[in-house]
């Protein structure tokens, strides 16, 4: 289905009018349905897919660093440079580590 979720939503709400009308014939109401339940669907899945993908956006692991995949594989569109993730923040722990160890002559580590 080629059409936005807004276009879909307007749609629906265009049946719904025409359903709670009440003067359509059986046949007409049936097809009206139909349609609605598809876009119905349709929306759901597209509001289900962007909460996952929110959700991924906001998650980190557990050292800080976020929780993502590749945007293409989650349907959205390709990406126009190399994914790179981004370097974890780090911990005032880290560095009093590194300062205790370079000042009792502990090799300090790399990267």
């Amino acid at each position: 289905m080629s059409e936005t979720f807004e276009d879909a939503t307007r749609r629906l709400s265009q049946i719904v009018e025409e359903l709670e009308a009440g003067d359509l014939p059986l046949e007409r109401s049936l097809a009206l349905f139909e349609e609605g339940v598809k876009l119905a669907r349709s929306a759901q899945e597209r509001l289900d897919r962007a909460e996952r993908r929110v959700e991924e956006l906001l998650g980190v692991d557990e050292n800080g660093r976020p929780i993502t995949r590749d945007f293409e594989a989650a349907g959205g569109p390709p990406s126009k440079s190399p994914r790179r993730e981004p370097s974890a923040p780090r911990r005032d722990e880290d560095r009093v580590a590194e300062e205790e160890d370079y000042e009792f002559g502990a090799p300090t580590p790399v990267g």
